[in-house]
């Protein structure tokens, strides 16, 4: 609970509370165990360790935001995106965006996600991709899927109709955000194994005159299993052949080259028009004034001017990205932000 509230906060209270809510009830009943023993084995250690981990998060808040209740990505939201996180909030009022690149994100490709979900076809549509989506992540191992063949056996347990349960609610949980991605179910990928290992068990027992084809079926499971790896492999071959094209890669090797001279640098990133906006090169550390080296776009003579006044003990660089290698050269700042080209004329 601790790591999934620094890491997937919403995903995290949905899973924690569906857990929290089934544990109260077990502790409820008759068979479960005195409650001065779960007091002690259950309540007091997890309110203990999650107290430490909420005071950290306080800690941490506070010294960001300067409110230990506000999330730095929280501050985030609340600053550049219009469309909101989750599809029953209204459109936030449209910021000041001082770059393009940001307006785009957050106007175009951002809102277009948002407002295609606003009807009720499209809500139907865009359900039906996301379970499919997950439904995908859920059963990437093939052979995953085919025990659910035995799951009205598996749920005759009711801890695995708990497991189910939890499944379900997560998943109509993620199915209320505006935007999805296949890493937001990973907090419930260990109750899937566990369905699925308990489907092959069950299926493993079925016979067909006097046939072991349970026991089969487990085994075309197990073979199904591997069959992902193949692909995966066969990536892992040309993955050092995409790496070296790869804009992350280009931008480590970039940032490799400035901190060999041991000075401290100022990067201002020119995007030209076929750049894609999904790869960003400008991030900073959290401590921008003492990062080795400083990320900035391309604005105005002026505020460019202005930018590297600020930052006068560093050496600036004018880096022009668009859809072939990204080219570095030394920001002239009597000649403003112009590229090579509009120089040489």
């Amino acid at each position: 609970m601790a790591v999934l509230a620094n890491s997937r906060p919403y995903e995290g209270m949905v899973l924690s509370l569906v857990l929290i809510g089934g544990l109260v009830i077990w502790m409820r009943k008759k068979e479960s165990p005195a409650a001065r023993l779960w007091l002690r084995k259950i309540v007091l250690p997890t309110s203990l360790l999650l107290t430490l981990a909420g005071a950290a998060m306080g800690y941490y808040n506070l010294r960001v935001t300067g409110n230990p209740l506000l999330m730095p990505y929280m501050v985030y939201e609340a600053t550049y995106p219009i469309a909101p996180p989750f599809l029953w909030q209204k459109l936030r009022p449209e910021p000041v965006y001082r770059h393009k690149e940001i307006k785009a994100e957050h106007t175009q490709w951002e809102l277009s996600y948002y407002e295609a979900q606003r009807t009720v076809s499209g809500l139907l549509v865009w359900g039906f991709g996301k379970i499919l989506v997950l439904a995908v992540g859920y059963f990437s191992l093939w052979g995953l899927a085919l025990p659910l063949v035995a799951l009205p056996f598996v749920v005759k347990d009711k801890w695995m109709r708990f497991a189910l349960l939890t499944c379900g609610l997560f998943t109509a949980g993620l199915l209320l955000v505006t935007w999805m991605h296949l890493q937001y179910a990973a907090p419930i990928m260990c109750l899937v194994l566990m369905l699925a290992i308990q489907g092959m068990r069950q299926m493993r027992l079925s016979r067909w005159r006097g046939l072991p084809t349970g026991e089969l079926l487990v085994a075309a499971s197990l073979v199904l299993c591997l069959v992902p790896f193949v692909g995966f492999c066969k990536h892992l071959a040309n993955q050092s052949r995409i790496d070296q094209r790869a804009w992350s890669s280009e931008r480590v090797r970039v940032v490799a080259k400035l901190e060999q001279d041991g000075q401290r640098h100022l990067v201002i990133v020119r995007y030209g028009p076929q750049h894609p906006p999904q790869h960003e090169w400008v991030y900073n550390d959290a401590d921008i004034d003492n990062a080795p080296v400083v990320w900035a776009r391309d604005m105005t003579v002026d505020q460019n001017r202005e930018l590297v006044d600020y930052f006068a003990l560093r050496r600036a660089w004018l880096l022009e990205v668009n859809d072939g290698p990204p080219n570095l050269v030394p920001y002239d700042t009597s000649l403003g932000s112009m590229s090579n080209t509009e120089r040489a004329y």
